[in-house]
């Protein structure tokens, strides 16, 4: 009798879980997977979509090659001639500061010259040698930034960070559920800089890793893996809740019932707590307790002399005490080759997050009029955009909040 392994959920989670069940089960013809989504597309937020001449990133840009799993499903999936790898000149990244855009510093003793910190404000950073490692395992990251370095260290380089990776309030982020590195370095060698002083020593490689991406786009690993299992993968079929059946599972959905003798769960935190309610109400309680940052993007190609100033590097982050809805920008045609024609240039604006939740309600055209004066006013775009998509993400990052780890 052959075994059902159902997986509820089609975004980069479950597709990666078909394929590493598939490939670890090779051969066995007693086992059967299937997965459930109920978009009529799979891949979530990771989508690429082609805009006249433009590649335009829907949610994520890229990936780093230092996570492994990643290069190894690259390499899988035999992808690995279309794997492409952010231009160096991306390095270079900024921080928005009034109208003003300052260079991100690139190593410690670059922060003695940035501008918007004060004098007594670069010195205390370099404070942080005497500064005691902390006993608070719920401590945020704005509070965790302003004990060891300072407030003025908090605000311009901890806070926009936060806002970068999480879309997220650096003053409500829990440092050891965000950043576990960050806490364990602390915990380990009392002092970041010590820390970084010991890994220099031993001669080990950073763990950063480059920026990389596919030929065209985020969207063709989501299109390889779909074409790939097109045959385990059922689209357009919401679940309306799991039920226990003797030793298994019956999925429900509008249209039909489904027995499995296994379930992975692979949605966010408020879907599955609707999937599961019948199974464990308490359980349901603790997901619904995750709480989600939404993000618009607003993304917009320009021909190349309606800049007035070319954007360099990467792009910017803006520090939550500008009190902008804008969350950063990305220069996107800097970052990858293609993305573009040679005479225009690709933008892609961040807005909303978890300070500024509104923005996903404004009209199209106030999000492309707030996104196109902030341009303007910092490299004097004199000309409406020859291509604009927006793209709305009601729950895009989760918010690793204080409680989160006991949750």
């Amino acid at each position: 009798m052959k075994k059902q392994v159902v997986i509820i959920g089609g975004g980069i989670s479950g597709l990666t879980l078909l394929h590493q069940l598939k490939k670890k089960f090779v051969g066995r013809q007693d086992l059967q997977f299937l997965l459930l989504e109920k978009s009529h597309e799979v891949g979530g937020p990771i989508q690429t979509r082609r805009l006249a001449e433009s590649l335009v990133e829907a949610g994520p840009n890229g990936f780093l090659d230092s996570k492994s799993a990643m290069v190894e499903l690259i390499k899988d999936l035999g992808l690995e001639s279309e794997l492409i790898q952010a231009d160096p000149v991306a390095k270079l990244r900024f921080v928005r500061v009034g109208s003003r855009l300052h260079a991100f510093p690139e190593n410690p003793w670059a922060l003695l010259r940035f501008a918007p910190l004060t004098i007594t404000a670069r010195l205390r950073i370099f404070g942080e040698f005497f500064i005691r490692k902390g006993a608070n395992e719920e401590e945020t990251v704005y509070e965790f930034g302003e004990r060891r370095f300072g407030q003025g260290f908090a605000e311009y380089f901890l806070d926009p960070m936060v806002s970068g990776i999480f879309a997220g309030d650096a003053k409500e982020l829990c440092l050891k559920s965000a950043f576990p590195d960050i806490y364990a370095m602390e915990q380990q060698h009392g002092s970041l800089f010590k820390a970084l002083m010991a890994l220099k020593k031993k001669k080990e490689k950073s763990q950063k890793g480059t920026l990389c991406s596919l030929k065209q786009g985020m969207g063709q690993l989501i299109e390889t893996l779909d074409a790939q299992y097109q045959h385990n993968i059922q689209k357009t079929t919401e679940i309306l809740g799991v039920h226990r059946s003797g030793n298994g599972y019956v999925i429900e959905t509008s249209a039909n019932k489904y027995f499995a003798d296994q379930v992975f769960v692979s949605t966010p935190a408020a879907s599955s707590a609707k999937i599961l309610q019948t199974l464990d109400p308490n359980f349901t309680d603790l997901l619904n307790g995750v709480p989600y940052a939404s993000i618009v993007v607003v993304a917009m190609a320009f021909q190349k002399n309606d800049f007035g100033q070319d954007p360099k590097g990467f792009g910017y982050l803006v520090p939550g005490r500008e009190n902008s809805p804008v969350l950063g920008t990305l220069f996107s045609s800097n970052i990858f080759p293609n993305r573009c024609r040679d005479d225009q240039r690709l933008v892609q604006v961040m807005l909303g997050g978890q300070r500024h939740p509104g923005v996903l309600n404004w009209t199209d055209e106030e999000l492309k009029g707030l996104a196109f004066d902030q341009l303007a006013e910092l490299f004097q775009v004199n000309a409406a955009p020859k291509t604009l998509a927006i793209f709305r993400w009601p729950k895009a990052i989760p918010q690793y909040l204080r409680g989160h780890e006991k949750r």
